[in-house]
């Protein structure tokens, strides 16, 4: 069990990331410590049970008490995007592409039956654009 937060998402949207990615607060990425880049982890939100996968595309956190920062988009649809922190399981899933297309996460997403039954477009989540 780690605690986990969504990261400064305003300040660093659109800036340049170690995977020479810019940071899009509305995708489904993450910043982890010792992962490597790119890779993909499972984040399980330990108080409801929502799980998603992620892209870790970066460095961080930089907070005491945080292993992951996730985006503002993985916060929402995890549930805690309000509350700013939760407790939260994070796995390794194996190593990302370069050119940074996001059809694993978004299938994967798809396939979760919270999202389904919340009614949220089984497409590249629009939240908040």
């Amino acid at each position: 069990e780690r605690v986990s937060g969504p990261s400064t998402a305003k300040n660093f949207h659109g800036r340049k990331q170690p995977t020479a990615r810019l940071f899009d607060m509305w995708a489904l990425t993450a910043a982890h410590p010792t992962l490597p880049l790119p890779s993909y982890a499972y984040v399980t939100n330990m108080t409801n049970g929502r799980t998603l996968l992620v892209r870790i595309n970066d460095r961080g956190p930089y907070a005491r008490n945080r292993v992951i920062d996730l985006s503002r988009a993985s916060a929402r649809l995890l549930g805690f995007e309000m509350q700013g922190t939760t407790v939260v399981r994070v796995r390794y899933a194996g190593r990302a592409p370069l050119n940074g297309e996001d059809h694993y996460e978004q299938r994967f997403l798809a396939g979760q039956h919270w999202y389904r039954v919340a009614g949220w477009s089984a497409a590249r989540p629009r939240l908040g654009r």
